[in-house]
């Protein structure tokens, strides 16, 4: 599958009215979800209730995208809206113009008033997701196509090809945008200068060691990448349990794993380490940010006028 910040490429060019940019964003990256609730430890079987939250089938399949994946979006909206002012607050002050009108401050109460647009948003990001799942390595019409299993560059197939080329390409696409919208005008809200110079390189730093300590804590032992288990199932083996129960297995044989599937398989590890604890510390810092504010918001609010009556 394409690296998960690549897909919000797939929606840059929708970014027009009355679509909603922040809910096409949330959509496209949504059905990933799942995997970084795994790289957190959160697992769950058939019995549970929540199960299907954690299930990337059920998230990258059309039922999922009306169901789960909707509300994962939903979800990295209210992420969007929590932390947008704090990770503004963490920009160089050159990169961030304020907003010339107040028309241009886009918080919680406009997103509301514009629900239909919000969903339908959402949901053509996760559709853009699925179609550009569906070509990659293990998407659907992959898995129809041999021509995508045949071998392309050395022990790659042409599906791993399209998946590494094409998130390469999605990334520089976003860092383009992003790079070419640094100094946009933002909202008096998202700009208030709360942060010293000291205090902003702290947090940065600190987000910078929690997205590495997260890939470190999600990686395997070596044997589990460069080692892979094969079965051979043309030679079943039937066991009879003394309950009578008959139980089958198969051959199993370990074999070195092809240099491909290695780097894959250490770069989805830690990307999905790394994008977990990302999530989380945002969370923190975002909450600590918004609670530091209060107290002031609170006086300026409370603050007896000083014009005379």
């Amino acid at each position: 599958m394409p690296f998960t910040l690549a897909h919000p490429a797939a929606v840059l060019p929708l970014f027009r009215r009355p679509l909603i940019p922040a809910a096409l964003v949330a959509g496209a990256m949504a059905p990933d979800i799942p995997y970084f609730l795994g790289a957190l430890g959160l697992t769950a079987t058939s019995r549970t209730w929540y199960e299907p939250l954690t299930n990337a089938g059920v998230s990258h399949s059309a039922t999922g995208a009306l169901t789960v994946s909707l509300l994962f979006a939903l979800c990295l909206l209210a992420l969007h809206l929590l932390v947008r002012a704090p990770v503004t607050d963490l920009l160089p002050a050159r990169w961030v113009r304020p907003a010339e009108s107040p028309r241009q401050a886009r918080g919680l109460r406009e997103h509301v008033g514009k629900t239909p647009w919000l969903l339908l948003s959402a949901l053509i990001g996760t559709a853009t997701h699925l179609a550009w799942d569906a070509v990659t390595l293990d998407g659907f019409l992959a898995g129809r196509l041999t021509l995508l299993h045949g071998r392309a560059v050395g022990a790659m197939t042409l599906g791993q090809v399209l998946e590494y080329a094409s998130s390469a390409v999605g990334l520089a696409i976003v860092g383009r945008f992003l790079w070419r919208h640094r100094a946009e005008p933002h909202s008096r809200h998202d700009r208030v200068a709360h942060l010293t110079p000291t205090m902003r390189w702290s947090v940065l730093a600190a987000l910078a060691l929690a997205c590495v300590l997260g890939a470190a804590a999600n990686l395997q032992g070596v044997d589990a990448y460069r080692q892979t288990t094969t079965y051979d199932y043309s030679r079943p083996i039937t066991h009879k349990l003394a309950d009578g129960v008959t139980t089958t297995g198969y051959p199993t044989r370990t074999v070195e794993t092809p240099w491909a599937d290695t780097a894959e398989a250490l770069l989805y590890d830690t990307a999905k380490g790394a994008g977990a604890a990302l999530i989380l510390s945002l969370l923190a810092y975002g909450t600590t940010w918004h609670t530091t504010r209060l107290p002031k918001r609170f006086t300026r609010k409370t603050a007896p006028s000083s014009h005379r009556v």
